[in-house]
């Protein structure tokens, strides 16, 4: 608790504001301690994902984009819009703020299966709940009175965190996240840390018509413009371009060049 109370200082911030700005209450910025201890990057045995824990089919619902270079659920700026109307949602559904912790963890259509069986919309008496699902409110109750008191109940040496903040560059060609942490002499574990939605040790491919943002440390974007510019192109990670001749299809060109498919899909941008 100790460990998810610093994370969390990083980002509460920014998720409560996305939460006020909706008009909802500020106390479920604590569902993202219950989900995942404010881990940007974690991953349930069910392969939910994220700070939010959000399936692949609930991301994609919310807008969220996955696909070989990226995967937006682990990106808490873009995140956290997408569970703050997923709550939403779940609320215009249920008008129970209990019956709608219930749900993001089981599921809204498991929720009113059990509402109907149980014969009651108390959460406290739907006892057909999986253990995880009756146990999950009270976390998050929990989570909400300790944190506003830590040191009452003896979380007295937290060590906080200043919000996150960062610059971004528009980059319009993949660039390794190594060769950008040198260019702002920075480490590759924290341009990581700005990124947490790259899949890759490298952006993803981009133009100048739809540059990649990448976040790199306050103060130092001009720094990486001048000191990639002077980069060789041996150093820099290279695309290659391939011209469709008659009779391709994408799985025979990704066996000839070694790659999966999905890779070239992702990168032309293109549906199967």
């Amino acid at each position: 608790f100790t460990r998810w109370l610093s994370r969390g200082s990083a980002y509460l911030p920014m998720i409560q504001a996305e939460f006020q700005k909706a008009g909802l209450p500020k106390d479920l910025a604590y569902k993202a301690m219950i989900e995942s201890g404010f881990n940007p990057r974690a991953r349930s045995h069910a392969n939910a994902v994220g700070m939010w824990q959000f399936m692949q089919h609930t991301g994609a619902q919310y807008h969220l984009q996955y696909n070989t270079w990226a995967d937006e659920r682990m990106d808490p700026e873009k995140a956290t819009p997408a569970a703050v109307r997923h709550l939403a949602d779940l609320y215009k559904h249920f008008k129970d703020w209990r019956l709608v912790i219930a749900a993001y963890n089981c599921g809204q259509g498991r929720l009113d299966r059990a509402i109907r069986k149980a014969g009651t919309r108390n959460f406290w008496d739907i006892d057909v709940l999986p253990r995880e699902t009756r146990n999950h409110l009270p976390k998050f109750m929990a989570s909400v009175i300790i944190s506003k008191d830590p040191a009452y109940f003896g979380f007295d040496d937290v060590a906080l965190q200043p919000p996150i903040s960062y610059d971004t560059v528009a980059l319009t060609e993949p660039v390794g996240l190594r060769l950008a942490a040198k260019c702002v002499g920075t480490t590759y574990d924290w341009i990581q840390q700005l990124n947490p939605e790259l899949r890759r040790a490298y952006t993803p491919p981009s133009s100048t018509n739809k540059p990649y943002l990448l976040r790199v440390p306050k103060g130092t974007a001009e720094k990486f413009k001048t000191n990639y510019a002077r980069v060789p192109d041996s150093d820099k990670i290279q695309m290659v371009d391939y011209t469709i001749k008659p009779g391709d299809t994408i799985s025979g060109i990704a066996n000839r060049l070694g790659v999966r498919a999905q890779v070239i899909l992702d990168a032309n941008g293109i549906q199967n």
